[in-house]
């Protein structure tokens, strides 16, 4: 009897210990997913911030053509002859 007594308490033992060792992995797997989360989130907001850096240099690079195609030398209308250089 004393021997059956022994055996549940070490069954319960085993399955207390079962209970914690899966709950302290569940723990870790849900742990592991929040900073897996954490660091998309920093990457998707680091992607949002390099588009709208590239937006704002497109927009530089388009408005110093614009600019530069407004400073622009107008071309001549007609090539005037050659010098004579005997003279």
């Amino acid at each position: 009897m004393k021997e059956n007594v022994d055996l549940i308490r070490e069954i319960n033992d085993l399955k207390r210990r079962k209970k914690q060792a899966v709950d302290e992995k569940r723990e870790v797997t849900l742990n592991k997913e929040k900073e897996t989360q954490k660091a998309i989130e920093n990457i998707e907001r680091d992607i949002e911030k390099n588009n709208d850096e590239i937006r704002r240099m497109k927009n530089m690079i388009s408005e110093y053509q614009r600019t530069n195609d407004q400073n622009r030398r107008p071309n001549s209308g007609v090539r005037l002859p050659a010098l004579d250089r005997n003279n």
